[in-house]
């Protein structure tokens, strides 16, 4: 069976899948993601983990969906937020060690092409997807093919700044963005709690969990709001580990949708949680690697 060795690297988890041309996920192996390692650690496990992976599987090639904003053109990585020591990086170079075909995507663009391939955004020629986890990511499918912008580094929804206080800082660097508010990492600094924590607690009544949740889904619905406003895309496919709390948020993210979004794209305005889950990000990132290599 041909298969390829599928990594999807987020703030605290790396997941490693054996996933077949059909998109069946034959196996998944997680491991711990560190933000307090040095470049060279992270690559040299990497290699260390792939080659075992090799061995046991005999991949084609490999895919990779990786949290960074990438310059498409020279390989290097811009911005990686939550896994910083990435920053300057050349990832042509670091990951020169492969001695099979392979492919790097933003973790977002994988979810949003698991979704086009096989989740939620099958029939659809334009829509969004973000990944609600450490932090947000966001990809925009525009007349039928992945949006990547000038220099591969479009759709950051993350950052878009829907507070000017100055009061909330991000991970980026900057100040206000939606992911400052509406993110795990965001949860945790207000509660205390994980967002699978919180999820559990929601799923007891805790009003704590309820109202936190409430309020992630009002910041995100103004942000998903503006972004159908500026492109009227009809729909948002929420994915990522915090996507399972999406009963909890939707209610308020929908209102907050509705309250931003003007009369025309708010008529049309879907929001919906990803049927992949977790898993589109893999899925995606193997879509990526199977239209490049399996011509």
């Amino acid at each position: 069976m041909e298969t390829i060795l599928a990594i999807d690297v987020g703030g605290t988890h790396q997941r490693f899948s054996p996933i077949d041309f059909k998109g069946n996920i034959l196996e998944k192996m997680t491991y711990p993601s560190h933000r307090d390692i040095s470049s060279s650690a992270f690559f040299q496990s990497l290699e260390d983990r792939i080659s075992d992976h090799l061995k046991k599987n005999l991949c084609k090639g490999v895919a990779l969906a990786l949290p960074v904003v990438l310059e498409e053109q020279t390989g290097e990585v811009q911005d990686a937020p939550n896994l910083p020591f990435l920053v300057g990086q050349n990832l042509k170079e670091s990951l020169s060690f492969l001695s099979v075909p392979w492919i790097v995507e933003n973790d977002a663009n994988s979810a949003l092409l698991g979704e086009a391939w096989l989740g939620e955004g099958q029939k659809e020629s334009s829509f969004c997807c973000l990944t609600l986890g450490t932090g947000i990511g966001s990809g925009l499918f525009l007349n039928g093919k992945l949006w990547k912008g000038v220099r591969g580094m479009a759709s950051e929804m993350g950052h878009l700044k829907i507070d000017f206080s100055g009061k909330t800082p991000c991970s980026c660097g900057g100040h206000g963005c939606l992911e400052a508010f509406a993110s795990a990492s965001a949860l945790h600094k207000k509660t205390g709690y994980s967002g699978e924590e919180l999820y559990q607690k929601a799923g007891q009544g805790d009003s704590l969990a309820l109202h936190a949740f409430e309020e992630m889904g009002a910041f995100l619905g103004r942000g998903i709001g503006s972004v159908a406003n500026l492109l009227n895309i009809d729909l948002f496919i929420l994915a990522g580990q915090l996507s399972q709390a999406f009963h909890f948020f939707y209610p308020s993210c929908h209102r907050g949708a509705q309250e931003s979004a003007m009369k025309g794209p708010r008529q049309h305005l879907k929001i919906v949680q990803s049927k992949l889950g977790d898993d589109a990000g893999l899925l995606g990132a193997a879509y990526a690697w199977l239209q490049k290599h399996a011509r």
